[in-house]
């Protein structure tokens, strides 16, 4: 389970899917013949970053139950190569966009918005966010799952730059070719100790151990994006927070 606004109000089932839902996937791994579990972490787990980008080190911070719920997970994966030999790989993907993304994300809510409204509706305009295209990600699991002896590793994915909600927005509109008012709504606000405001990765361990490094520019992902929403618009419901 993903999203950070519904695990404020169904912190069991995250409790239940993202913790107990690895411990399963876990076990079954043990069994004779599994060569690699690549376990999908979050940079949510980093909560607001301490550092000028965030490397693998980083401390981890539960800002929401969403990301309690991935520290869990990982600490569980974590525990299974010390304790068993699992072979676990960890992967920590910064915010991914793109085609086919859930309209719960905030890209696809600017792009469809954008299209059907005159005010586009959004929360905080001034975190950073670190964004990365679903393909580069793609290809950073992988790599994960492929790449020899490196069992036990956590690894980030990300482009290593970040930009500010208020700025995705602004682009958006201007690659969409359309003027719309942008505004704060209170109801999608995270409370103000749970709201990460800085993610940016350190993908240096990326490179070094699966020569992974992102590919695609944000205005080309951007493009890609609004092709796929436009063409699926009644599949967005613009008028909906959608948590």
């Amino acid at each position: 389970m993903v999203a950070v606004p519904y695990s404020y109000v169904a912190q069991r089932n995250y409790v239940r899917t993202n913790i107990e839902g690895t411990l399963n996937v876990l076990e079954a791994a043990r069994r004779p013949g599994v060569s690699r579990v690549v376990h999908t972490s979050t940079s949510e787990v980093y909560g607001t970053a301490i550092t000028d980008r965030i490397d693998e080190s980083h401390p981890l911070q539960g800002q929401s139950p969403f990301s309690a719920s991935k520290i869990g997970a990982d600490k569980i994966a974590e525990s299974y190569f010390r304790s068993f030999s699992t072979p676990v790989v960890t992967v920590r993907p910064f915010n991914t966009f793109g085609p086919r993304q859930s309209a719960r994300a905030f890209i696809p809510t600017i792009i469809s918005q954008a299209a059907t409204r005159e005010v586009i509706e959004l929360g905080a305009l001034d975190t950073l966010r670190d964004m990365t295209f679903v393909g580069d990600t793609v290809s950073g699991f992988l790599a994960a799952g492929a790449t020899s002896g490196i069992e036990g590793e956590t690894i980030n994915l990300g482009t290593g730059k970040a930009f500010l909600v208020s700025h995705f927005a602004h682009r958006i509109l201007s690659l969409m070719k359309v003027k719309k008012r942008i505004a704060r709504d209170p109801e999608r606000i995270r409370p103000a100790t749970s709201e990460v405001f800085r993610l940016v990765s350190n993908n240096e361990k990326a490179w070094r151990l699966l020569r992974w490094m992102p590919e695609t520019s944000i205005d080309e992902g951007l493009r890609l994006t609004i092709s796929f929403v436009e063409a699926n618009i009644a599949s967005y419901r613009a008028n909906d927070y959608n948590i």
